[in-house]
C-alpha cells in the first residue's frame, strides 16, 4: 500500500473557547502500516505539535473468521496508539469496524484493553470532561450499532435517538451516561457493556465520577467535541449541539469529484452529501476525513489518504486558512523519503 498521505489543515472559530488548540484527527486506519510501523505517520504526527490526538474508528478491520496472526496484529495497532499517546492525550471511538469485533469477545477484549492499557481514553456512548489548553472540553463519542451500517438501505437516525444514546453531552448530569449490556440496543445502537474498564473507558489510574465523566475542571460553558464515526448523520450531530464532530468511514468515497464531491458512499449511494470535507451551521462543525487506509475497494482515485489537523481558535480571534463548505484546506502532501513499500 502507498505510503503517501496528505497532510490536510483546518482552521476553525468556536465560541465555546478561550484560547487556541490544536487537534490531529485519524481515522480509517484499517490496520495499514505507513512506513515500518507507522513511523511517517508518527513522525507526521510529532511535527503537528497537536494538543489532542482524536480516533473517530476503524482502527482496525474486523476479520470476517479468526485468521492466525490476528491478535499479534492486533498488538501492532496498540503500540503505534501508544506512541500517539506520548505526543498528546488520544481519545477514540469505536467505528463499525470495532462494533463488529464485539461479536468476537475474545479479540475485542484484547483490543478494547490494549488501548487502556496504552493510555487512550475509550469513549463509546460515553463522555469525558477534560481541560486543554485552559479550555474546558466535553468530548463524547458515539457508537452506533451494526444495524445503522446495512448496505443498501437509508438508516433513520434523531435527535431524540442520540440523546437516548450520549444524553447531552454533559450539559446535564444525565449526559455521558453509560449503557448497560453487551449486545447492540434495538434502536441501532451499540451498548457500551457494564464497566468502564471492560470497555477501555479510561486508562488506568483513573475512576468514572458518578456522572460518567472523568472529570478535570470547569467552565460555564464548555466546549462540546463528538467524535461519532458515521459521517452520515451529521446535520443531527449539528442539532445535538456538538461544537466540532470528526467522521471518518466514507473513505472519502472511493474517488472525489472537483476534488472534493464524493462518489460512492459504504450504503452504496452515489453522491453523499456529508461524505467528505468541512460541513458548518449556525456556528456548529462537523469535518469528515477520507481516512488513512482501505477496507474493501483497495484503491483510490483524485482521493489520498489524510492525516488532518483542526486549529481551533476562539470566536473573536483571527482565524488562520479558514475554511467553509466549498472552499478548500491547506493542504501538504507527506510523501516518506528513502522507504519502497
Amino acid at each position: 500500500m502507498s505510503t503517501t498521505f496528505e497532510n490536510v489543515h483546518y482552521s476553525l472559530e468556536l465560541g465555546s473557547l478561550i484560547s487556541s488548540l490544536r487537534i490531529v484527527l485519524l481515522s480509517d486506519l484499517h490496520m495499514a502500516e505507513h512506513g515500518p510501523g507507522n513511523r511517517y505517520l508518527l513522525e507526521a504526527c510529532k511535527r503537528e505539535q497537536p494538543d489532542l490526538i482524536l480516533m473517530a474508528g476503524d482502527l482496525i478491520t474486523n476479520p470476517k473468521k479468526n485468521p492466525p496472526g490476528y491478535p499479534e496484529a492486533i498488538s501492532d495497532v496498540i503500540g503505534f496508539a501508544a506512541k500517539l499517546a506520548d505526543i498528546a492525550p488520544v481519545y477514540a471511538v469505536n467505528g463499525n469496524h470495532e462494533t463488529k469485533l464485539r461479536m468476537k469477545p475474545g479479540l475485542y477484549r484484547i483490543y478494547a484493553q490494549g488501548l487502556k492499557n496504552a493510555g487512550i481514553c475509550l469513549l463509546n456512548n460515553r463522555s469525558r470532561r477534560t481541560v486543554v489548553c485552559g479550555n474546558t472540553l466535553i468530548l463524547t463519542g458515539l457508537e452506533l450499532g451494526k444495524r445503522s451500517y446495512h448496505k443498501f438501505r437509508r438508516p433513520s437516525f434523531s435527535v431524540d435517538r442520540m440523546r437516548r444514546a450520549v444524553g447531552d453531552g454533559g450539559v446535564t448530569a444525565a449526559g455521558g451516561h453509560r449503557i448497560s449490556g453487551s449486545s447492540a440496543a434495538s434502536d441501532g445502537f451499540c451498548k457500551s457493556g457494564s464497566s468502564a474498564a471492560s470497555d477501555g473507558f479510561c486508562k488506568s489510574g483513573s475512576s468514572a465520577a458518578s456522572d460518567g465523566f472523568c472529570v478535570s475542571g470547569n467552565s460555564a460553558a464548555p466546549c462540546r467535541i463528538l467524535l461519532a464515526h458515521n459521517p452520515v448523520f451529521a446535520p443531527f450531530y449539528m442539532e445535538w449541539g456538538a461544537d466540532l464532530t470528526v467522521c471518518g468511514h466514507f473513505h472519502g468515497g472511493v474517488m472525489r469529484l472537483r476534488g472534493k464531491q464524493p462518489l460512492l458512499s459504504p450504503y452504496g449511494f452515489l453522491l453523499p452529501e456529508y461524505g467528505y470535507g468541512h460541513f458548518e451551521k449556525d456556528g456548529k462543525h462537523v469535518i469528515v476525513s477520507s481516512g488513512l487506509g482501505e477496507h474493501a475497494i483497495p484503491f483510490r482515485i483524485h482521493n489520498p489518504m489524510e492525516l488532518v489537523t483542526i486549529d481551533l481558535t476562539p470566536a473573536d480571534a483571527v482565524a488562520r486558512n479558514t475554511v467553509s463548505e466549498g472552499a478548500e484546506p491547506y493542504r501538504i502532501v507527506s510523501t516518506p523519503s528513502g522507504y519502497n513499500p
